[in-house]
């Protein structure tokens, strides 16, 4: 089955959802509605590198306890994106800047023709 959409979720989207129930009403109505309507959702490499790098700074503070939760969030992430985690190399990045606007990134920008 081809996706309707295919989706490159931001950062501050996919922190969003770590909320459960307290998630901005807007974001879950986006999962929910990419879900049931079997859209591709995709994190980028540089997202991962933002979460993990939260992840640090609060190690980094000295607060070990608080960094449990996270890297649990994160491993289950990295789990469930496993197969949606696009590289950016500078000629996609330059076209998704070009783009409508919608958010909407074409699956062969993140993987190239099949």
């Amino acid at each position: 089955m081809t996706p309707a959409r295919t989706y490159l979720i931001d950062t501050d989207v996919v922190s969003e959802v770590r909320k459960r129930r307290k998630a901005n009403p807007g974001v879950r109505r986006f999962f929910a509605n990419a879900h049931a309507k079997g859209d591709a959702l995709y994190l980028s490499v540089v997202t991962i590198g933002e979460i993990r790098r939260g992840i640090e700074s609060i190690r980094h503070r000295g607060d070990a306890r608080q960094v449990d939760r996270p890297e649990a969030w994160l491993a289950k992430v990295l789990n469930d994106f496993a197969d949606h985690i696009a590289a950016l190399s500078p000629d996609v990045i330059r076209k998704i800047m070009r783009d409508d606007g919608r958010g909407v990134v074409d699956r062969t920008m993140l993987l190239g023709p099949h």
